[in-house]
């Protein structure tokens, strides 16, 4: 699996699960917009449907946004897990995002520094 597959699938998870915590969120606001948690979609999952959107066509583009998004994530996820108890909220969102999140910055860096060969016209 190429290191650009790699990160693409670490964005998959880490925005899925950012996802589905927003509609776990949502659901406990009692589906009132005004106090729905629309900064943690902008946060967490915002970043890495744009790495899915640009991995396709632009990789290179997709692995810039993917280190920073990764990284912010993880120290936010890291932190979270340091300072909380061993919940099931660690358990199910923490854990598999900054896992998926270091996978997914290094899988990115790792596609930096290779230059894919360029095929002759």
């Amino acid at each position: 699996m190429s290191s650009s597959s790699v990160f693409r699938v670490a964005a998959a998870v880490a925005g899925a699960v950012g996802l589905t915590k927003f509609a776990w969120l949502f659901v406990e606001s009692g589906f009132d917009i005004t106090v729905s948690p629309w900064g943690f979609l902008l946060v967490f999952v915002l970043p890495f449907a744009v790495v899915l959107l640009l991995a396709p066509r632009h990789p290179r583009a997709a692995a810039w946004v993917m280190v920073p998004s990764g990284l912010a994530t993880f120290v936010f996820m890291a932190v979270g897990i340091v300072q909380s108890e061993f919940t099931v909220e660690v358990v199910l969102v923490a854990y598999p995002v900054a896992t998926a999140c270091v996978i997914g910055v290094v899988a990115a860096i790792r596609s930096l520094a290779v230059r894919e060969p360029v095929a002759a016209h």
